[in-house]
């Protein structure tokens, strides 16, 4: 069933493994590091969902109702919320400060600490605005990541942004190459 959205994730990993090597200067990410699943609203398509919950099918029965109890909190919470836009909330799937399904993580999972390209924009990840990934070569008069911090810090690599929106890589040559259609897109608690 998973077959080419696992084939496309195959090579997106790889893409991905280069520019966080590239850009390791700038990234703060390490194992128990949970700042990005603590504050989102997590996007997916539904052949995300469909693969996280098939991850959540193979988790042992006392952690798959711990998650689906914080899933049924956080709707509830959601409703209370009047359906607030910018309401953000922990990831149901963050256990112990670790990712309860890290190898089927949703693609914003995979690619969050890179900067990014939107509509033209550069994108930088949020935990920048706490003293992480990127946040020793921003300049937050311009909202930009510096060139010029980069030179007087004396990084080897300059900080890049890449085409990694979902826009991007839903209509990407890899997902046409896949044959994969990600279907619609809403946040992760909608879909449950």
């Amino acid at each position: 069933m998973f077959d080419n959205y696992e084939k496309f994730l195959g090579y997106l990993n790889v893409k991905l493994q280069s520019f966080f090597e590239q850009q390791k200067e700038y990234i703060c990410c390490k194992e128990g590091c949970s700042l990005c699943c603590k504050t989102g609203v997590y996007p997916i398509s539904e052949i995300e969902f469909l693969y996280l919950k098939s991850a959540l099918s193979e988790l042992d029965y006392e952690l798959r109702v711990k998650i689906l109890d914080k899933i049924s909190q956080l709707k509830k919470e959601k409703m209370q919320q009047g359906n607030d836009r910018n309401w953000t909330y922990i990831c149901p799937f963050l256990v112990n400060d670790r990712c309860a399904i890290y190898e089927k993580r949703p693609i914003i999972c995979r690619t969050f600490g890179l900067p990014y390209f939107l509509d033209e924009k550069i994108k930088v990840p949020s935990c920048l605005f706490e003293g992480l990934n990127y946040s020793q070569v921003y300049d937050y008069s311009t909202g930009q990541l510096s060139d010029v911090k980069f030179k007087e810090l004396g990084y080897k690599q300059e900080p890049l942004a890449y085409n990694l929106s979902k826009k991007f890589l839903y209509n990407s040559k890899l997902a046409e190459v896949c044959n994969l259609n990600f279907g619609k897109d809403k946040a992760l608690i909608d879909w449950f």
